[in-house]
């Protein structure tokens, strides 16, 4: 600063550019906030959906070439792997169907604590989710009581 109290002009230029730079970081904030509000309006749903069509051909392409591995193990072997694809499974019906029997079982008895016991006015999804589990799993293991029963049986 000069004695009469003005500027220099070196100082009025870095005013001048501190204004400026101040101007330019505001309209850079302002850009990025709509450049953000675009990406998610226009370019989220593309994007997405381009997520979703690489996935599932991932998927596809693993599931086809983990298979195609697993026939070349089994040929290298000396094992035919048209044997292993039609191999009866016996009680795949009676482990599903207990398996659904208990987690419907969860279900009432959920909604039963819900609704007569525990007298709750909001929704307790947890509750629900963890007695389906816990009934689901044990008609699996009921499943297997009876499995292992019907194999020493016939032994």
């Amino acid at each position: 600063m000069y004695k009469d109290g003005k500027k220099s002009v070196f100082g009025q230029f870095f005013k001048k550019l501190k204004e400026g730079c101040n101007l330019f970081v505001s309209a850079v904030v302002i850009d990025a906030e709509h450049n953000l509000k675009t990406f998610k309006n226009r370019i989220m749903p593309e994007f997405f959906i381009a997520i979703v069509f690489i996935a599932a051909f991932v998927l596809l392409f693993g599931l086809f070439y983990l298979r195609n591995r697993e026939n070349m193990a089994m040929i290298e072997k000396g094992i035919n792997p048209k044997e292993f694809v039609s191999r009866p499974a016996p009680y795949r019906n009676l482990k599903w169907g207990l398996l659904l029997v208990g987690a419907g079982l969860g279900l009432f008895l959920a909604y039963i604590m819900h609704t007569y016991v525990l007298h709750i006015d909001d929704e307790n999804p947890v509750m629900y989710f963890s007695l389906i589990g816990i009934c689901g799993g044990l008609g699996l293991i009921a499943s297997y009581w009876i499995e292992k029963k019907q194999t020493l049986d016939k032994e």
